[in-house]
């Protein structure tokens, strides 16, 4: 039998509450070109932007692939995952196209009072952040200041937020490099350094 085509996959289309850090295994029928592949397979979110991926064999086999993503997918979006026919099998056989459209969970955080001042040639940046998740999570508050466009400084500090906390209060402080300057300053907070989505960002 010729036939190319995705025998399994654990992404159904039309899935809802898809985590944000999740990547996709797809199993065919054959051993899959994999160069046609990193062609063939195009993520893009709700506003038609390309997401970046990487595409990978699964360990020691030729006919599965893993679609991850190196800096995540955001919360509470819509994407489509498309599989085009240009993807072909080591004989040349090509794949039907497919499409597999999702959305991801929500953002498991709340924050508020997020504040970025200044005062003594200190950047004092906070936010107060609760965890909802059902989990214990780890959160990441960046302040970085630019002089113009040029990054002039940044300093990160990490939390654990227990599950169900609320209202915990993160902080991070950074001492300016230069008092006569004036510094454009950007807040932002994460989750996990390791592979970081982005929490909320301001100023």
């Amino acid at each position: 039998n010729d036939e190319f085509s995705i025998v399994s996959s654990d992404i159904t289309d039309g899935d809802t509450n898809v985590r944000a850090d999740s990547s996709f295994v797809f199993e065919f029928s054959k051993d899959v070109y994999i160069e046609s592949a990193e062609n063939g397979i195009v993520v893009t979110d709700s506003d038609n932007n390309n997401v970046l991926t990487d595409i990978s064999y699964v360990a020691n086999t030729k006919n599965k692939l893993t679609v991850s993503f190196p800096v995540g997918l955001e919360y509470n979006k819509e994407y489509s995952l498309k599989l085009s026919k240009s993807i072909s099998d080591v004989d040349g056989n090509s794949l039907e196209e497919c499409t597999y459209n999702f959305k991801t969970e929500l953002q498991p955080f709340a924050v508020g009072n997020l504040e970025c001042t200044e005062n003594n040639n200190v950047v004092n940046a906070s936010a107060e952040v609760r965890n909802f998740s059902g989990e214990e999570k780890e959160v990441n508050i960046f302040v970085v200041i630019y002089d113009g466009n040029t990054l002039a400084g940044g300093k990160a500090e990490k939390y654990v937020i227990a599950n169900g906390e609320q209202d915990k209060n993160i902080s991070v402080s950074l001492d300016l490099p230069d008092t006569t300057k004036t510094y454009t300053k950007k807040v932002f907070l994460w989750e996990s350094l390791g592979k970081p989505k982005l929490i909320k960002a301001g100023f």
